[in-house]
């Protein structure tokens, strides 16, 4: 809907669904745009509630970690764990980020961001076992002295953008720029402190060539 003049504003979409899938898996969510009259602000909404199920492979993309082969914990030899380590857990994520255009389809602003993920269940763990299977996510957090139950990344973040898009739900010409620098201190919440550089960047035209839709 317009919550402005639809000459000078653009339509704010806000978009719900709700998941449950035949893996016992429930997500929850709710995302979209909203843009007051005259695009004066911008507001960025991400909010979720999951339980969830997955195969995890540890830090990184290639699969590479210690716990594949077995291994010196403490003294104690472990079992390796080939392929996937499955996990189960609930997030709670909310996101909101308010912008105020400084300038013709430039914005800046702050945002809130909270990961909250709890009732972890680390389904390869044995740390009971006469050679015990210790999975990536429990050997993390153990040498980095985190809760491996459950933990909570709350900050702030810094944001510019950049939005001449045509419509914020069918776009056909425009660019979308988005830079944060989101910071995590731990007097909000957080485990630990941490920081966070974030880029988004899309750029779009639609026309017609030969009869044909192109992008």
């Amino acid at each position: 809907m317009f919550l402005g003049d639809p000459a000078t504003t653009s339509i704010s979409n806000l978009g719900s669904s709700i998941l449950f899938t035949t893996k016992n898996q429930f997500v929850a969510s709710l995302r979209g745009i909203i843009m007051t009259p005259g695009n004066g602000w911008e507001m960025l909404v991400d909010f979720k509630y999951s339980f969830f199920s997955e195969n995890t492979f540890g830090l990184g993309s290639d699969n590479s970690q210690p716990v594949k082969e077995s291994w010196n914990w403490g003294g104690v030899q472990t079992a390796g764990v080939s392929g996937a380590q499955p996990m189960a857990f609930n997030q709670i994520k909310i996101y909101y980020t308010a912008l105020k255009e400084i300038y013709d389809n430039i914005y800046v602003g702050l945002g809130y961001h909270l990961d909250y993920h709890y009732k972890i269940e680390d389904l390869s763990l044995d740390t009971a076992a006469t050679n015990p299977v210790i999975t990536s996510h429990y050997a993390y957090s153990e040498i980095n002295d985190f809760n491996s139950l459950n933990y909570t990344t709350s900050g702030t973040s810094f944001n510019f953008v950049y939005d001449n898009h045509d419509h914020t739900v069918n776009t056909y010409r425009g660019a979308f720029l988005q830079i944060a620098f989101r910071t995590n201190p731990k007097f909000l919440g957080s485990e630990k402190d941490s920081k966070q550089l974030y880029l988004e960047a899309r750029v779009l035209k639609v026309y017609q060539k030969n009869g044909r839709v192109m992008c």
